[in-house]
């Protein structure tokens, strides 16, 4: 019973994290709302492996967060021009629709990954939300934490599936690849500027 409110939490935290994401125009919000879903990817990948592996996860996704802090993206995190609230309402309906869509297709795909229902719909969820993200952002940044939220998604949905070393290691590699490239895409332009007037 408590392992099951556990992870009714968990579902919450993600899904109100993802939503961020998507609707939030402050870019330190939004990395806090990245490290809140890589805190929750390491919880419920907790339940499937092992405290190392767990950890392993974490630290990766923190270390992306980092990364894309260091950048310092307050230009390249906001939508130009703002979405105003007929945006933010078109999002959040939008982002309904994805959380509605996830919880009536995951005992469809139960079948196909053998993992738990918690940690089917943690996964589904910011899978979904990170592709939402990814469709509905015009900012390069915002559209790599849109492919990081995704890849968390998919790392839940596959940890069901191949409990593997190397694996993990290669995910992580991907992760910390990914958050590299989002922060030379952030920072490429003003080392341009900064150049041309030398």
């Amino acid at each position: 019973m408590i392992l099951e409110w556990l992870f009714r939490g968990l579902e919450i935290a993600a899904l109100a994290a993802a939503v961020y994401l998507l609707v939030g125009q402050e870019w330190r919000h939004g990395l806090v709302a990245l490290a809140v879903v890589y805190a929750v990817t390491a919880v419920y990948i907790l339940s499937v492996w092992s405290p190392g592996l767990a950890a392993v996860k974490l630290v990766t996704g923190w270390m992306a967060v980092a990364v894309l802090g260091a950048a310092q993206p307050a230009e390249g995190w906001r939508e130009s021009p703002p979405p105003g609230w007929v945006g933010t309402a078109f999002h959040l309906v939008a982002a309904a629709l994805v959380a509605l869509l996830v919880y009536s297709v995951a005992p469809l795909m139960a079948r196909y990954f053998p993992v738990s229902a918690p940690v089917m719909h943690g996964g589904l969820i910011l899978a979904g939300m990170g592709l939402l993200h990814l469709g509905m952002s015009t900012r390069p940044f915002r559209e790599v934490v849109a492919l990081l939220t995704t890849l968390a998604g998919f790392d839940l949905l596959y940890t069901g599936v191949e409990q593997s070393i190397l694996v993990a290691g290669v995910q992580s590699l991907i992760t910390l690849g990914l958050a590299l490239v989002g922060s030379y895409v952030i920072t490429a332009p003003s080392m341009r500027t900064g150049e041309g007037q030398e």
